[in-house]
């Protein structure tokens, strides 16, 4: 993950990724209903303290810097769904799909094809074809989609 905003940051933003694999690759970070947790908040009071003596202003002045307070809307935890995903770690298409596939104005296309798709007697030109392919659509989207495609080298599909 740190590899992948480094590049971003030095180079520039990824519009791309194309994945040569010999198997399929899972592309969405699925959670049990179990791996979910239970936020409890415990809520904290304010005690006030009345010094004797003191100004009558500066009570004014609290309560009215307790009533803007009280207009503004605090942040609740409760609000969200929170996961527990500690340990449990995710592959490019994964992080390639959280931060590419909710982005406004561009869209994202996630394409996954066997190498027998392109047509080629082997292995070594069928990877050829597939990242021409692939050079041509983000030359000719790049600017409007965000493309991640697999191919998968395997004879048993």
């Amino acid at each position: 993950m740190d590899e992948f905003f480094a590049i971003e940051r030095s180079i520039g933003e990824v519009v791309g990724v194309i994945s040569l694999q010999n198997e399929k690759e899972v592309t969405t970070f699925d959670l049990a209903n179990d791996c979910y947790e239970e936020i409890v908040i415990e809520e904290v009071k304010k005690v006030v303290v009345k010094v004797e003596g003191g100004d009558e202003d500066e009570g004014e002045q609290e309560a009215a810097a307790e009533e803007e307070e009280s207009k503004i809307p605090k942040w609740n935890p409760k609000d969200y769904r929170w996961s527990i995903t500690n340990g449990r770690s995710k592959n490019l298409p994964i992080l390639f799909r959280n931060t590419k596939g909710g982005v406004v104005g561009k869209t994202s296309s996630f394409e996954e094809k066997n190498w027998k798709s392109y047509g080629a007697n082997s292995h070594g030109d069928a990877a050829v074809k597939a990242l021409d392919e692939f050079c041509q659509k983000v030359n000719d989207e790049g600017q409007s989609i965000y493309l991640y495609q697999q191919v998968i080298f395997n004879d048993l599909d």
